[in-house]
């Protein structure tokens, strides 16, 4: 994720091949498309929205003449048609003591972002700005400059099952238009120099489920109906790559103990809860045993992360000489817990029916989880 180190690599592979170009007239800037050799009047940087796009830099050389003053300078105007992240670095070579910056106007007296030794980066709208050179010495007849830029554009939506790089607001919450076309699951990837807050909010903004953090690496689950929803990222990076997946759900629980799904040996059932379901809302399943044995349960949960959890409980039906209840709380995003529950007093379990109550801990946890009934 270290861009700004490649945009110098490309400037200084560049600086070497460039020497001082001996001019007399007033400050004029000469540009040409380093990758192409066409001469250009401005740079409009290339959308990069993918990871093998963002391994690539834009690269211009720029020609300076002496207008005849200490600072001999240059402004190049840069169009950005939409609102992102925009990156550039600048170099003269070795022997000329060369400055940069993003500016807002093309007399360069609103300075937006200063370059940096190692290029710089700032989250700009669409609009034309101007980035100003300046290489001091009344000695410098004129100088060619190389300059690198990368763009990476805000994204205003994704697309189940895909991966793009987008850029981040760090001074403001950054919002993504996701389409569900299924009601089941959704599953966000993250990646990032920097960790972020992320949480699903409905189709006006208005945030709807728990706010996990995600660190540099990290994903997240939510659970919500068919619809339009925004995925809301509270970052400190600039950009990050995101993953957003959407998997349909098909949920046949039982609303009560009385009315609990059956569940054959060997097979599984699925189930979700929605960040509009109270924490009262149970999803009931049943399972039996037809000789005395263990009874063996993998149990999976996708949820949030950050203290959102799903709690499975097994309890013995009515008349079963069964003590106590088994517990069991599965927190995070994929976790997966597999258990052979016995009683205190023996190996083994009667025969018998047992139910399986599946409940959420907090209102806004969302998610999807399974039991499969091991044999």
């Amino acid at each position: 994720m270290k861009k700004k180190n490649l945009l110098m690599m490309f400037v200084m592979a560049m600086a070497i091949m460039l020497c001082p170009s001996i001019k007399s007239e007033a400050s004029v800037t000469a540009i040409t498309d380093y990758n192409t050799g066409v001469a250009v009047s401005g740079i409009t940087p290339a959308d990069r929205t993918t990871q093998a796009q963002l391994d690539n830099t834009d690269v211009y050389q720029v020609s300076v003449a002496n207008d005849g003053t200490s600072y001999i300078k240059g402004v190049v105007p840069v169009t950005l048609t939409k609102s992102g992240y925009f990156m550039f670095a600048a170099t003269a070579g070795n022997d000329i003591s060369l400055s940069y910056a993003l500016y807002a106007d093309a007399e360069c007296n609103t300075v937006i972002r200063s370059g940096l030794t190692n290029g710089s980066g700032v989250y700009v709208g669409a609009g034309t700005y101007y980035l100003g050179l300046s290489a001091y010495g009344p000695s410098i007849a004129g100088y060619n400059a190389g300059v690198a830029t990368q763009f990476i554009p805000a994204a205003t939506s994704l697309k189940s099952g895909s991966k793009k790089v987008i850029a981040l607001n760090s001074t403001k919450d950054t919002y993504v238009k996701v389409k569900v076309n299924n009601t089941g699951s959704v599953n966000v990837k993250y990646a990032a120099k920097y960790g972020s807050y992320v949480s699903l909010c409905n189709s006006k903004k208005s945030q709807i489920s728990t706010k996990p953090y995600l660190g540099s690496t990290g994903e997240t689950n939510f659970a919500v109906k068919k619809g339009t929803y925004y995925l809301k990222f509270k970052a400190s990076a600039d950009y990050a790559i995101v993953q957003y997946k959407n998997t349909k759900i098909s949920e046949k629980s039982g609303s009560s103990k009385k009315r609990a799904k059956a569940i054959k040996a060997g097979k599984t059932v699925k189930g979700v809860f929605l960040p509009t379901e109270s924490t009262k809302k149970a999803d009931w399943y049943k399972v039996t045993l037809t000789k005395k044995q263990a009874l063996k349960l993998q149990l999976k949960s996708s949820c949030g992360g950050s203290g959102d959890s799903f709690q499975f409980q097994i309890t013995p039906a009515k008349g079963l000489n069964v003590r106590g209840t088994f517990q069991k709380n599965l927190y995070s995003v994929n976790q997966t817990y597999t258990t052979k529950i016995t009683s205190t007093l023996s190996s083994s379990l009667p025969k018998g029916t047992y139910y399986i109550k599946v409940t959420k801990n907090s209102k806004k946890n969302s998610g999807s989880y399974s039991i499969k009934f091991l044999k």
